[in-house]
């Protein structure tokens, strides 16, 4: 019967294929109705609670070149001279605008104010300054994750690191013969910071190399200043100090005259034993954390007498390790005398420092060694964020302002 009323009235089938497709319409236009208000609610809900979301931003971030330090003719100290500096302050809406600075602001801003957590980034090879740049938000992103609402101030150091095309081996080898004069750059640079700043070092690849060496420099550099504790030394006022006169058995009043070079004249032996006589000024921090990401070394880079004793600045080490990492499984044809990179197998317990930790993130990172897909990594970001919260004082936060009822429309 519909056959026939079909074939007799044509129309009537068209309107049942518009019926169908109104129907379908009206189905499609109610799920995107859905979806609209499902965002709509949760952005109401995170608008909230937004007050207790809010992620810190760097106070400020700095950008350090060291390209024509590198190729200075003189002393790591001196060449430091040639350093150049971009600067940015954090800015409404989180836009970031590096503009040139000098190394006297440098010294205002940082080294005049360091109690602020600062966060210094070295990144591996292949990254110029211009890569460094695009880079730049993704590591925000990432150390946001980490400090939370605590400040913190972020420094990214720049080295010659440019692709040399066509020469893929070339171009590992001649980075690899760079990295000991950066580390030498960096470990003198390091000593600008006073006693109280609290540094957290992330190298990758390269940049882990240049870091480690640096940070053994320094704390080698400065053995007996950094973080060890100064001993009483006691003076006992009956024996004859070294003087330039001959004897106390030749000249009267040796003894006298020994005491008031050593300034403990009129002082009882006692009171010359409780005094603390520091031999040597401390230089650079007191407190270093050093996470080294797909490190390009061998393994013997880290060992346990490399960074000091328990005395040491470095108070904590965070190695990745990663089985899949098909730029560190070919390490051995850059360094053919080398057992492998120890960012591809780790380190063996017996050799690990004390203050060091391996994670594994071959799961999570797979056969990548890009930096970007290093800091995607879950369980890095909580294996920094322990780092660098454990032992830590209690974090200055942000202030939030407060939302007014304008700001929520």
């Amino acid at each position: 019967m519909l056959v026939l009323i079909s074939c007799l009235f044509p129309p009537f089938e068209r309107f049942e294929r518009y019926l169908d497709l109104m129907s379908k319409k009206l189905h499609s236009i109610s799920l995107i109705a859905l979806r609209h208000c499902v965002s709509m609610l949760s952005m109401l809900l995170l608008l909230a609670f937004l007050p207790s979301l809010v992620l810190a931003e760097p106070e400020e971030m700095w950008l350090i070149n060291a390209n024509r330090a590198h190729y200075q003719r003189a002393e790591p100290v001196e060449a430091l001279d040639a350093l150049d500096y971009l600067y940015s302050e954090a800015a409404e809406g989180s836009t970031w605008t590096l503009e040139t600075s000098d190394a006297t602001t440098f010294e205002e801003k940082v080294l005049s104010v360091q109690s602020i957590p600062t966060v210094v980034v070295i990144p591996g090879n292949r990254n110029p300054q211009s890569e460094v740049v695009k880079k730049l938000p993704f590591l925000i992103s990432f150390f946001n994750k980490i400090y939370g609402e605590q400040k913190y101030r972020l420094i990214t150091w720049v080295w010659p690191s440019a692709k040399i095309p066509g020469r893929p081996l070339l171009d590992y080898r001649v980075k690899l013969a760079r990295v000991p004069r950066q580390a030498k750059l960096f470990a003198a640079w390091l000593e600008w910071f006073g006693p109280e700043a609290n540094l957290l070092i992330v190298g990758h690849s390269y940049g882990a190399k240049v870091a480690a060496d640096g940070v053994a420099i320094h704390t080698t550099s400065n053995a007996g200043t950094n973080g060890t504790p100064i001993v009483p030394i006691e003076i006992p006022l009956d024996i004859p100090l070294k003087t330039d006169v001959p004897s106390d058995t030749e000249v009267d009043g040796a003894e006298e005259v020994a005491a008031e070079r050593m300034g403990t004249e009129g002082m009882s032996t006692e009171e010359v034993a409780m005094e603390e006589v520091t031999i040597l000024p401390p230089r650079g921090p007191r407190s270093l954390k050093l996470a080294l990401i797909a490190m390009a070394d061998v393994r013997g880079a880290i060992r346990k007498t490399r960074f000091g004793d328990e005395n040491s600045a470095v108070e904590k080490i965070l190695l990745t390790k990663n089985t899949q990492d098909c730029s560190l499984k070919l390490f051995s044809l850059v360094s053919p005398n080398s057992a492998g990179a120890v960012g591809y197998g780790g380190i063996s317990s017996a050799d690990l420092p004390r203050m060091a930790n391996v994670l594994d993130v071959t799961n999570q990172v797979h056969r990548s060694h890009d930096f970007g897909s290093y800091i995607k990594s879950s369980s890095l970001v909580k294996g920094i964020r322990k780092m660098v919260r454990d032992g830590d004082p209690a974090p200055v936060k942000k202030e939030v302002p407060a939302q007014s009822d304008s700001t929520l429309e």
